[in-house]
């Protein structure tokens, strides 16, 4: 079944749309859309895949799609492009072999959620531009696993959340008042983090095997606290600007090698605390 629905130039717009095994289309254009999607599918054997693709300009735009495929593996996919003043975006996958979820935001309120869980293959990214910005990844209970969020300007805030297995997580954010959480609990693990700019402050924990992070912060008063338990361990920081405050624990409660540690801080006022 192939489905599109269409809205334009419509002043406010409320949908809500439940197929069984759809491939949906969705564009609004216009002040005061809304849009919600369900799409279930059949429990067990292989089924159909999702696929959803909503394209949203105008004011205050909200879009909240939720995807389960109950056991039956098929793949998910939602794509979400929106454009506009109050935007808001939600995406939920999950029971699939494969879940991706492509999340873009243009200008102004901005708050983005993507949650996959029990997915053999999960995907997800972000891109706000500007700016009171909100980016949330959750993968929990998948094998590879995968996570991006990218965020560009304003008082930007950034939370990752990865429980599963070959975890990986990537971050970017440029100007103002930016903060990111990473958390990872459970085998491969990585993580990047990238800042610039202002205000700039970080949140890392990794537990279980092969640890990595590489952070880097600039200008202006970054904080840094880094927790790592179990085996890997290690860990790669530049900060710059000034006032740098690091809090680093590397902890290897497994038997075999980890703890490493690259620091680099410019400027002055700096501070660290490491604890290995």
């Amino acid at each position: 079944m192939k489905l599109k629905f269409l809205a334009v130039a419509i002043s406010c717009v409320s949908s809500v749309v439940a197929f069984a095994d759809p491939s949906l289309t969705v564009y609004q254009n216009g002040s005061s859309n809304q849009l919600s999607v369900s799409q279930p599918t059949n429990y067990y054997g292989y089924g159909s895949n999702d696929s959803t693709y909503i394209q949203q300009n105008g004011s205050g735009n909200r879009t909240n799609v939720q995807q389960v495929s109950q056991y039956n593996w098929s793949a998910s996919s939602v794509n979400v492009s929106q454009d506009g003043t109050n935007n808001q975006a939600n995406a939920s996958q999950t029971e699939s072999a494969n879940s991706s979820a492509s999340l873009y935001q243009s200008g102004y309120n901005l708050a983005t959620s993507v949650s996959q869980y029990y997915s053999a293959n999960s995907a997800g990214s972000v891109t706000q531009q500007g700016n009171d910005s909100y980016a949330s990844i959750t993968q929990n209970y998948g094998y590879a696993q995968s996570a991006s969020i990218n965020q560009s300007g304003s008082f930007l805030n950034a939370s990752i959340s990865q429980d599963g297995s070959y975890n990986n997580a990537n971050v970017n954010q440029y100007g103002y008042a930016n903060s990111v959480s990473v958390s990872q609990s459970g085998s491969g693990n990585n993580a990047y983090v990238n800042q610039y700019d202002s205000l700039n402050n970080v949140s890392l924990g990794q537990f279980g095997t092969n640890n990595y992070a590489y952070i880097t912060q600039s200008e202006q008063g970054n904080t840094l606290s880094a927790s790592q338990y179990g085996n890997g361990n290690n860990l790669n920081l530049t900060q710059n600007g000034y006032s740098n405050q690091l809090y680093v624990t590397q902890n290897n409660s497994y038997y075999g090698s980890g703890k490493q540690l690259t620091v680099n801080q410019g400027g002055y006022g700096n501070y660290l605390n490491i604890n290995q």
